[in-house]
C-alpha cells in the first residue's frame, strides 16, 4: 500500500510505528512500519479533522483543538477531543471541548499526563480568521479542562516542543487579517511547567527563517 495524499495533516510514532492522520478531507489513518518499509490502512476518523498537532498517552493519540470544516471560510473548532486507539484500530469521541476555547491550528505537549494546548486561531482562512494567545490544561483522565495565563503572543501554523520540563513555541504567524501570510513570527517563547511562568528568548534566538 502507499499513503493517501493530504495536507494540514499530522504524523505521530507510537509503539514503533508511524501514524499519518487527518487532513482536509476524511482518509484512512495510514500506517508506517520503518521496519518492514510498508503502509497499511486503519479507520477513517468520524470527523474531518485538521490542523492538528496529535500528541500520546498511554499508546492512545489525542487529537485535541484541532480544525474541522473545508477550507477556507467555513472551517471550525472541533467541538470534542477524539482518540484513536491503534491497537484496536478504533476511534473515540471523548471529552466536550468548552465552546470558548474551541480552535485549529494549536500547539500541543504532553507533560506529567496532562496535554498542554498553546495558541491556535478561529475563523478559518480568510479575512475572519483571528489568531490567539491561549494556555489550556486538559487532563484526560478526569476529562478537567483549565484556562492558564495567555502565551506572550498570538500563534498558530506552529508547533510546541517540550524539553526539560518547558515548552517551547517557535515559529508559525499572527493571522489578524487576510494578510496573514506574511504576520510570520521571529521570537521563541518559553514556558516554565516548575516556575508557571513565560519568557520570552533574547533577539539572537530568534527563528532565523520565519
Amino acid at each position: 500500500g502507499s499513503a493517501d495524499a493530504r495536507h494540514e495533516s499530522a504524523f505521530i510514532e507510537v509503539g514503533g510505528l508511524m501514524y499519518l492522520l487527518g487532513g482536509r478531507g476524511l482518509d484512512p489513518v495510514n500506517i508506517y512500519d520503518p521496519n518492514t518499509n510498508t503502509w497499511t490502512d486503519g479507520a477513517t476518523p468520524p470527523v474531518e479533522m485538521h490542523h492538528l498537532q496529535p500528541v500520546e498517552i498511554d499508546g492512545l493519540i489525542y487529537i485535541i483543538a484541532g480544525y474541522s470544516g473545508s477550507c477556507c471560510s467555513s472551517e471550525f473548532g472541533l467541538d470534542h477531543i477524539y482518540i484513536y486507539d491503534p491497537v484496536a484500530d478504533e476511534w473515540h469521541e471523548g471529552a466536550e471541548i468548552p465552546e470558548a476555547r474551541r480552535r485549529g491550528s494549536v500547539g500541543t505537549v504532553v507533560y506529567n499526563d496532562e496535554i498542554y494546548i498553546i495558541g491556535g486561531l478561529e475563523g478559518g482562512h480568510g479575512a475572519p480568521a483571528t489568531s490567539f494567545s491561549y494556555f489550556d490544561k486538559f487532563d484526560p483522565t478526569t476529562n478537567t479542562w483549565t484556562i492558564l495565563a495567555d502565551a506572550p503572543r498570538n500563534r498558530d501554523h506552529f508547533s510546541a516542543v517540550l524539553i526539560n520540563n518547558k515548552i517551547y513555541l517557535a515559529g508559525g504567524r499572527h493571522t489578524d487579517s487576510a494578510g496573514f501570510f506574511n504576520n510570520t513570527i521571529p521570537e521563541v517563547d518559553v514556558y516554565d511547567l516548575i516556575d508557571e511562568t513565560w519568557s520570552t528568548l533574547p533577539a539572537g534566538s530568534n527563528i532565523p527563517t520565519e
